[in-house]
């Protein structure tokens, strides 16, 4: 058995094909040369990676291969600490993901991802092949608020400047109370 692979003529033809209608032009000076040119070619960021499966039919399936991206969440604890983010807020960042369409267990993996401490203690009991609905559910009736939608209303409604309070900060805080006062309805 030979070490050297011997290419077939019609191979290579296929081959120089290819290139032509890839419109490349490798770098044959020695082959390092071309193994240099074929990593760098290979890292260009707007080649989209294909695989080709010839099958006994006349047709080619062409699969395209796809990474799957997971997008980040900030992170939740649950404990009210300072360094904690609101619930509210970690529950925005999911909402605008599945707004988004983004597939399902990508999304339940990103919300697995952020939850820590206490939060991820509450998503562990429902086990790993919990979905998003029932994650949303089960961390909402936990860390979401309790109050009835009258309540909250009736807080936005009669909401005034705090003395202390820049107007930025009471801007900020009123958009938070409407914000609750929507989701309630």
């Amino acid at each position: 058995m030979s070490t050297d692979p011997e290419i077939p003529e019609d191979e290579l033809r296929t081959m120089a094909k290819l290139f032509k209608e890839l419109k490349v032009k490798p770098k044959m000076d020695s082959p390092d040369d071309f193994k240099q040119w074929m990593a760098d070619y290979v890292k260009q960021a707007d080649i989209k990676p294909t695989v080709k499966i010839n099958t006994d039919s006349t047709t080619d399936t062409t699969v395209k291969l796809s990474s799957h991206y997971r997008p980040k969440l900030s992170n939740f604890y649950g404990d009210g600490s300072k360094s904690d983010i609101p619930y509210d807020q970690w529950r925005y960042e999911v909402d605008c993901l599945v707004r988004e369409k983004y597939d399902d267990s990508i999304i339940a993996q990103s919300i697995r991802n952020s939850l820590k401490g206490n939060a991820a203690q509450v998503a562990m009991r429902l086990g790993p092949e919990a979905k998003v609905p029932a994650l949303l559910e089960k961390m909402e009736s936990i860390f979401g608020s309790i109050e009835k939608g009258e309540s909250i209303m009736q807080e936005f409604y009669s909401a005034s400047q705090r003395q202390s309070e820049d107007s930025m900060t009471w801007s900020c805080r009123n958009i938070q109370k409407s914000h609750k006062a929507r989701r309630s309805h």
